[in-house]
């Protein structure tokens, strides 16, 4: 595949992670190259658990998540899915979310915690992805 040069800059933190990669090409150390590794390795398995997960989540939950995420900043900082959780209870308890989509947010929630951190973060991306189509 035809290669093209980009610059880009990163935090001395982001440096770091890509300089520590295990790659799975031995002696592989060229900063751009484990960087693409790294991205690439992401998108397939960001696009492989995005499948998985919408087969898992009916559209009426889907939409629930949609709804409660709709002004959220979900940040990995935090366990994502402990988050997910709080919103999920949260916004039945206040805002009848549950009573809005016909979702039982308690199975919802168990859902949810059943959800490995990456799978969480992927339901969050899938959410933004939704809003960005709506602009």
């Amino acid at each position: 595949m035809p290669r093209k040069k980009s610059s880009v800059s990163f935090d001395d933190r982001t440096i770091k992670i890509v300089q520590e990669f295990s790659s799975r090409y031995r002696g592989m150390d060229a900063f751009s190259a484990l960087a693409e590794e790294i991205i690439q390795d992401y998108a397939l398995l960001a696009a492989r658990t995005k499948r998985e997960l919408l087969s898992k989540f009916s559209e009426a939950e889907l939409n629930y998540i949609y709804d409660i995420l709709n002004s959220s900043l979900v940040m990995p900082t935090h366990s994502i899915r402990y988050s997910l959780c709080a919103e999920v209870e949260d916004a039945d308890i206040y805002e009848h979310t549950g009573e809005k989509w016909s979702v039982s947010a308690a199975e919802l929630s168990n859902k949810i915690k059943g959800l490995s951190e990456f799978d969480a973060y992927v339901l969050t991306k899938i959410s933004d992805e939704f809003w960005a189509k709506q602009l």
